[in-house]
This record gives structure tokens, sequence and C-alpha cells, in this order.
């Protein structure tokens, strides 16, 4: 039997929002133009502001 003009299928979801992404899993981004951001957590009033360690492998910042 044939469909109807218009017709939708049961069982798919028609959404009309497009996707989002996902929120980020650590504190590097990539931003939806290519640029890299990073996530910097720091206490009100710290003095010092410098890197300890560019290395990718968390567990060797010291």
């Amino acid at each position: 039997m044939p469909k109807k003009a218009g017709a939708t299928s049961k069982g798919k979801s028609q959404s009309k929002e497009p996707e989002r992404p996902l929120p980020p899993l650590g504190p590097v981004t990539v931003d939806p133009k290519g640029g890299v951001s990073i996530a910097i957590h720091a206490k009100p009033g710290s003095k010092q502001n410098a890197m300890r360690s560019q290395g990718w492998n968390p567990h060797e910042w010291n």
C-alpha cells in the first residue's frame, strides 16, 4: 500500500533543533572557528600565575 505524501514513519524522531556539541571533557577545547581554548581555574588573590608543566599527561604535572 503506498504511503501518503507528507506522512512520517513511526519510530523516527524529527528534531527541529540543530545538534549541540558535547561539553568539553577537559581544560583544552577547540572552538567552532578552529581556535584552541584553555580553561584556567585559579584561586582568588593568588600571587603566582605561571604554568608549571606543558606535558600532556596530567599525572606529571607537579
